[in-house]
């Protein structure tokens, strides 16, 4: 039976494994009722159960009536349409930004443009610039300072679009080097993804994302996200772009998510290095880490490996992090590195960490609560929640 109650109380989600079996409960919105900040990490070897995890917290926060937005990079979480409509939870929506076809919907088409992307022309013209130099690579700062003028222009027009960018700076006279860029940015805009990033000057129209309640899961199967170990000069045309539109969208739906805070929302991010591995990405995610407990949102991070959000400074998003569940991981420095992020008193727990069973994780709550627990799901969800390929190929046929 779907729950309408509009509190948040902490649901099941396993078991403790050492001595004596115990339920383990928690919500991700308990932090924050203690003043901790609001940022939960899952991290794990692939098919040790970090995803199913997400998939399970997801539910009760849905089943809580909590306004959910799931960053989706691989498609796993639109397992959660399925448990909606065999009527186990509350209403999920599948918000396609970037199908696997690489299709982009009209109503998405310039729905990130940095040129319009808040209402204050400061702030838009910074983001531009940020966005372009992630596109096509380092501009030394003399070079900044004469397209900075450019993108100010049109920012401060009527209809303004990341495609008027590259078409001034097409224009420019003065510097071959304007020139160049605007051509790269022009070949980034035309095709595919690059929609996403520039309006049709021609359209009134701009993509909003509402968010009250219920769970919108973005569908971004289109995008080519690197892998974490890649460095960005290394990146192709489309992972720089993907790494673009992922840190923009996430950015959206953090603003979306200033409405009342009175609604408990969580957003949900796989795939979270390809945030975090930006400049940008780290700033904003910073943010959310502050000002989360005043917005009443809680954010859930999902990654491979620690040392994703560990930069090694004291701005580290590791820091932020008071909610850890860490699963099979096989990188005797991962786990070195997870034992001493737990602060936990006896280091041998980084040697169980390779040996866990799937659905098996070491965790750590905001209040310094640590053990092993055994992720458990209702029956007929751990079907639904499988994300091995051969086990979805199987349940397709």
């Amino acid at each position: 039976m779907v729950s309408k109650s509009k509190y948040s109380t902490s649901t099941m989600i396993g078991v403790s494994i050492v001595g004596t079996p115990t339920p383990v409960f928690w919500d991700s919105h308990y932090a924050i009722s203690q003043n901790y900040a609001p940022v939960s990490f899952i991290s794990g070897s692939p098919g040790s159960g970090k995803t199913f995890l997400g998939l399970l917290l997801s539910c009760h926060g849905n089943l809580m009536n909590k306004a959910q937005v799931i960053l989706d990079p691989k498609g796993d979480f639109i397992a959660l349409r399925k448990l909606y409509e065999l009527g186990y939870i509350n209403k999920v929506d599948i918000w396609n930004v970037a199908e696997a076809n690489g299709k982009i919907s009209d109503e998405n088409i310039g729905m990130l443009d940095p040129t319009s992307f808040t209402n204050n022309i400061a702030e838009n013209t910074a983001l531009t610039m940020d966005i372009l130099v992630s596109l096509v690579g380092r501009i030394d700062d003399e070079l900044q300072s004469t397209i900075i003028p450019i993108i100010k222009d049109v920012v401060e027009d009527d209809r303004p679009s990341f495609m008027s960018v590259a078409a001034a700076m097409n224009r420019y006279r003065d510097d071959e080097r304007v020139r160049s860029v605007g051509m790269t940015l022009q070949t980034y805009l035309q095709v595919g993804l690059g929609k996403l990033l520039s309006r049709d000057k021609r359209s009134q129209k701009k993509q909003e994302l509402n968010i009250s309640n219920g769970t919108i899961v973005a569908n971004l199967m289109g995008l080519t996200l690197p892998t974490s170990e890649k460095s960005f000069n290394d990146y192709s045309n489309s992972e720089r772009i993907s790494v673009a539109i992922m840190s923009l969208l996430t950015q959206k739906v953090i603003d979306s998510m200033r409405s009342d805070k009175k609604i408990r929302k969580t957003l949900v991010i796989d795939e979270a290095w390809s945030v975090a591995s930006t400049p940008k990405g780290k700033a904003m995610m910073s943010e959310v880490a502050l000002l989360g407990r005043s917005l009443n949102m809680s954010v859930l991070l999902i990654s491979q490996s620690p040392k994703h959000l560990n930069f090694g400074d004291s701005a580290s998003l590791d820091n932020t992090i008071t909610t850890r569940f860490s699963f099979r991981n096989n990188d005797e420095r991962d786990n070195d590195m997870t034992v001493a992020a737990m602060r936990l008193e006896d280091p041998g727990w980084a040697s169980i960490l390779p040996d866990l069973q799937p659905g098996t994780c070491l965790m750590k709550d905001c209040q310094g609560n640590a053990g092993i627990v055994q992720i458990m799901a209702p029956e007929g969800w751990a079907e639904i929640f499988d994300t091995n390929p051969n086990a979805v190929l199987e349940s397709q046929k």
